[in-house]
């Protein structure tokens, strides 16, 4: 025990003067809803914070708002070097309603979109002091309901007849969930526009019951792109324009399954400074999200909130210190700049939660930014069901992740290895965004000739799922006659994946796996691609190709710690480790994927710097992990324990390479 004691000192004093006063530290953030009420002993405690940089200030914008106190509040959170990320709110009626003042009428509609400057954005940036703001964004949790519309409302030129309420939450959506009869294209701003949407696409609203998947596609991505982020890009420019040193946020969720947002981040990534997000999840979403908007925003600043738990509910009670203490770690390894819990009641109202939050954020302030260049990219379909990357590709210790939404202009030259895990679509929607983009204005999902050059150049491209390669598929792979897909997928079926001829030979497998999957059927030809249990793999320019031409089968009572899920998991782990191996890229396998004698759920990352190393369990992941008291060699930087645990209690950790000797 005292060599612990004296190793743990040591450490100490080496690691604190290693870390501290380094420019590019993380730093803390707070919520704050009204910064007029916040009460003197919360004002007290974040000006005393050195580690609570970020004030994030939600205000709710009305005619005859007194800016007095808001005012004299920045001016002296200003001062003491904090910085004030304004959040303007509006609507859903009031002075503003979203009626007039939505996002769908800001993008398309020149004379509304100047009023709401006017009106809204540059007098609450007048009432605050643009020279006491750091940020300034436009509402909460954009791209759902949102700043959408305020209804039902016959007229969509009549801004005035409506029935007035509060509730922003009972509003229409873009997606139509939850009330499809006052959502898509029956809501009003989005009906005000049809003739831009039939301009582009040739559809009108008034067929909307016989679009089939590919027109569908169109109006969500013509809402996402010409309503939603468009009226978002119009916010930042005119930020820029006018207020030089303010910079532009924006609260726009990712399209990444289960609520659905409309929001086409790949355009807004080209405007604005920042992101800001909170996952409702542990774990697995405050990794995927964040390392998706550092996807996609590579240069940009993140704020990641955590949920820290809502008194009196029940879905998100307070979490403990140790929870806390991983979802931190879980959006620093993802690479946020800025991260910090909302929770009810507010941290700095709350002396227990003010404690706890203060002392992570005091330790993480002494860290580096967390920068990884991942060799490796996931594009999934979503995150929330069970189809998704998360429930399958569990043997990435670290990867970029992207929505399949999301992917359409991204470079993939600087991956070595592109996953692409998903249901597939057909061969204009899904695989060819410069077809889309010059037939409709709207980009697709994949931009095929980009995988070409990626595969060629010497890259892997591992596609997984029942994915569409139809027989005209643009895709090099069909394209160049080395297999496609055919129709229909198969129902139900078992699986045996043996270590026979190419799999023992060039992969390297070394034992069977059985579970029940659906697939699609393959025609390939012989001579070129080689033929396995598992799948289809091929040579094409330097690169290669694998297909897992599958899914596994969903039974709702089946647990996903059943053997079959764990074999699926494990195989696809497994076989593209010995692809890799065999293609050369052995220290991209190693880095990259996880080593099978200790499970296939973890996931662990070393800074590029080489300065902090992270481990994680993702909480989806919990049930299924096969070392549950895993003890990691080191000291951990937040918990200040050595040689801690990675386990169902404490599952995050950043260890230092220097105390964890590689191990």
């Amino acid at each position: 025990m005292k060599k612990l004691v004296l190793l743990a000192t040591l450490w100490a004093l080496l690691i604190i003067p290693m870390y501290s006063g380094k420019a590019g530290a993380v730093d803390g953030a707070v919520i704050a809803y009204g910064l007029d009420a916040i009460s003197e002993v919360g004002l007290k405690r974040i000006l005393d914070a050195d580690c609570m940089k970020y004030i994030c200030v939600q205000h709710i914008h009305g005619r005859n708002w007194d800016s007095r106190l808001a005012h004299k509040r920045a001016e002296m959170l200003r001062k003491a070097n904090k910085r004030i990320v304004l959040q303007i709110w509006w609507g859903p009626c009031g002075d503003f309603p979203w009626a007039k003042y939505g996002f769908p009428n800001i993008a398309l509609d020149e004379s509304a979109r100047a009023d709401f400057f006017k009106d809204v954005v540059d007098t609450c940036i007048e009432g605050f002091g643009a020279q006491n703001l750091y940020g300034v964004h436009l509402l909460e949790e954009t791209g759902m309901q949102f700043g959408t519309d305020v209804g039902p409302r016959e007229n969509p030129d009549d801004f005035l007849t409506f029935k007035e309420h509060s509730d922003s939450y009972g509003v229409p959506w873009y997606s139509g969930w939850g009330n499809p009869k006052v959502g898509g294209v029956h809501i009003a701003n989005v009906r005000r526009h049809e003739k831009d949407f039939t301009r582009m696409t040739g559809l009108k609203f008034a067929d909307e019951s016989a679009w089939g998947a590919s027109e569908r596609y169109l109006f969500d991505r013509w809402v996402s792109t010409r309503l939603q982020s468009l009226a978002q890009v119009e916010f930042a420019r005119y930020i820029h324009g006018k207020y030089p040193g303010l910079k532009a946020f924006t609260w726009d969720l990712i399209n990444s399954a289960g609520e659905n947002p409309r929001t086409d981040h790949h355009l807004e990534a080209k405007y604005f400074d920042g992101v800001i997000a909170d996952p409702y999840g542990g774990t697995t979403f405050n990794f995927s999200w964040q390392r998706a908007y550092r996807t996609l925003y590579p240069n940009a600043e993140i704020i990641n909130f955590s949920m820290g738990g809502m008194a009196g509910t029940t879905a998100y009670p307070q979490v403990p210190l140790d929870t806390k203490r991983s979802r931190t770690i879980c959006a620093y390894l993802a690479g946020a700049d800025v991260i910090g819990f909302f929770e009810n009641p507010q941290d700095f109202d709350n002396p227990a939660s003010w404690k706890i939050n203060t002392e992570i954020m005091s330790k993480l302030k002494l860290l580096p930014r967390f920068k990884k260049k991942s060799s490796v990219l996931l594009i999934s379909d979503g995150l929330s069901d069970v189809y998704a990357s998360y429930m399958a590709w569990t043997g990435l210790k670290y990867c970029d992740f992207l929505p399949t939404w999301e992917a359409h202009g991204l470079d993939f030259s600087r991956y070595q290895v592109v996953i692409l895990h998903s249901s597939g679509g057909d061969s204009l929607t899904y695989w060819n965004s410069p077809e889309m983009k010059r037939r409709y204005g709207l980009p697709g999902y994949i931009d095929c000739s980009r995988l070409d050059r990626f595969v060629a150049g010497g890259g892997v491209l591992i596609l997984s799922g029942r994915l569409r390669i139809d027989a005209d598929c643009p895709l090099f792979v069909a394209k160049r006659g080395y297999l496609h897909t055919t129709e229909p997928a198969g129902g139900r079926q078992m699986l045996v994946v043996t270590p026979t001829g190419w799999l023992k030979e060039k992969a390297g497998l070394k034992r069977d796996y059985r579970f029940s999957v659906t697939r699609r059927p393959v025609v390939y030809d012989p001579k070129r691609v080689a033929s396995t249990s598992a799948g289809y793999f091929f040579r094409y320019g330097k690169g290669s190709v694998l297909f897992f031409p599958f899914f596994r089968f969903y039974d709702p009572k089946e647990p996903y710690t059943s053997k079959q899920w764990r074999d699926y998991r494990q195989m696809l782990s497994d076989v593209t480790r010995g692809v890799l191996r065999y293609c050369g890229k052995a220290s991209v396998a190693d880095e990259y994927i996880d080593n099978p004698d200790a499970g296939n759920y973890y996931m662990q990352a070393l800074s590029d710097d080489k300065r902090v190393a992270g481990y994680m369990l993702p909480d989806n992941w919990l049930g299924m992990m096969n070392r549950t008291n895993w003890r990691i060699n080191g000291r951990d930087l937040l918990s200040g324990a050595v040689d801690p645990p990675l386990c169902k209690s404490n599952t995050a950790l950043l260890i230092s390479p220097r105390d964890a000797a590689g191990k």
